[in-house]
């Protein structure tokens, strides 16, 4: 959902249908209040479906400028629904044609072990043909037909091998394409580094026109937290401060795995007051709890990072900067660090 960067409005917008339109231009939390209430007024319950139609019927009665504001954040609600519909049904055919060569895959090698045992059929009905005393150009006869066959066989399974390798080939490349077209990491369940950092590019766009604040966070375990625990105690601490993580997170949240055991949440709307309020709740949260692996208590210790998305740097600035600062925090020292100019006192 966009947030425009206006100051909460205690205009009242339409009482009655045949009210004229007022004359202040109004905001969108105003304009939602105002649905809500002539709802309410009209004894009307305030579900999905009746909130559409009154929010049409009133919109028609705003300013031209204000309809155009709210017809564009409308379209790019719409423009990134379509988005991921499409994504999803691009990825869906790629999977479906996958499985058809699979399929292809599978009814080749049963070919081929059919024609193994049409061999060992040849094999034995040329062997019978062995008996003692036998002529020499009998011999002959036979290894030349016995020949003519293998030569029959090895031609129908060099086809079927074609078929494998080809097929082969187009499951890798919708593979790849898959991948190419994921947002999540299998191993977390969460978002991955390139859906991330595209959603980052994205949001400071929404930022530039829109003008609301949104803040980057970056958590990661200590290096000499885990330098003495195998990788697959490593990767069981790891899913599990990826679940509390997503607990702890808002719906609008966006958590994904940077890499490298390093996590990063963009906080959509959260100024630096309320990211400085995230890092003291989830440092609480995590130094609070008791990791065991294998029967024995773990030292956990962990950096966390935050930054205001900020539009006169890179997303790749800020990123670089924050993590490098990472090193700087911990359980001995600052626990998080906020960079920021204007950061909450």
């Amino acid at each position: 959902m966009i947030k425009l960067d206006n100051k909460k409005s205690d205009t009242v917008v339409v009482k009655q249908e045949d009210e004229k339109a007022v004359e202040n231009e109004l905001n969108i939390y105003g304009f939602s209040e105002a649905i809500i209430k002539e709802l309410s007024e009209e004894n009307i319950p305030s579900i999905p479906k009746n909130y559409t139609v009154f929010f049409e019927k009133m919109l028609e009665k705003q300013p031209d400028d204000f309809k155009k504001k709210v017809g564009e954040i409308i379209k790019i609600e719409e423009e990134i629904s379509r988005l991921e519909d499409d994504r999803k049904i691009n990825i869906e055919r790629e999977v479906k044609n996958s499985f058809m060569q699979i399929k292809s895959m599978l009814q080749a090698v049963g070919l081929i072990y059919k024609n193994l045992t049409i061999l060992r059929t040849i094999i034995k009905k040329r062997s019978s043909i062995l008996e003692p005393n036998i002529s020499l150009l009998t011999v002959q006869n036979m290894f030349n037909e016995f020949n003519e066959d293998l030569n029959k066989l090895n031609s129908l399974m060099g086809k079927h091998i074609e078929v494998i390798k080809t097929s082969y080939e187009e499951v890798s490349r919708v593979f790849k394409v898959v991948e190419e077209q994921s947002i999540y990491d299998p191993k977390f369940d969460i978002y991955n580094r390139k859906f991330f950092l595209k959603t980052l590019e994205t949001e400071v766009g929404y930022i530039k026109k829109y003008g609301y604040e949104s803040s980057i966070l970056l958590i990661k375990t200590k290096d000499e937290s885990l330098k003495d625990i195998g990788l697959k105690s490593r990767l069981a601490l790891l899913k599990n401060i990826s679940r509390m993580l997503l607990r702890t997170s808002k719906r609008s949240d966006i958590l994904a795995h940077y890499g490298d055991g390093c996590f990063a949440m963009l906080m959509r709307h959260t100024d630096m007051v309320g990211a400085q309020k995230a890092c003291e709740r989830i440092t609480e949260m995590f130094y609070e709890t008791s990791f065991i692996l294998k029967g024995e208590k773990f030292e956990f210790d962990m950096e966390v990072v935050a930054c205001n998305l900020r539009t006169d740097k890179t997303v790749a600035e800020l990123l670089s900067a924050a993590l490098d600062t990472l090193v700087k925090t911990g359980r001995d020292g600052k626990r998080y660090e906020i960079l920021d100019e204007k950061a909450a006192k």
